[in-house]
């Protein structure tokens, strides 16, 4: 079989090439979509952007500061609480 050139000047593949031509095709669009998951991320990290579970993380946190800062809690079950918010945060 023989390659043909389309009108505009694109290679049409035909016969035995044609599972390279997909296989191209299919590689391109792995590196996009790698391409735009790795910007995603770079950008959520890099410009602050937190997922839902991190904001509630944070809050959580600031609020048993706070009411450690007060003296409603003691420091034995301030830093139990601590630990537990940091453990089920890795985890989630």
């Amino acid at each position: 079989m023989h390659n043909f050139i389309s009108p505009g000047g694109n290679f049409i593949v035909r016969g035995d090439y044609l599972w390279l031509t997909l296989l191209i095709l299919v590689l391109k669009v792995v590196i996009v979509i790698a391409i735009i998951y790795l910007a995603i991320r770079f950008l959520s990290k890099y410009l602050g952007i937190k997922s839902e579970a991190k904001v509630k993380e944070d809050s959580a946190l600031i609020i048993l500061r706070e009411r450690y800062a007060k003296g409603e809690i003691e420091t034995e079950e301030f830093r139990q609480k601590e630990k537990e918010l940091k453990q089920n945060a890795e985890q989630g």
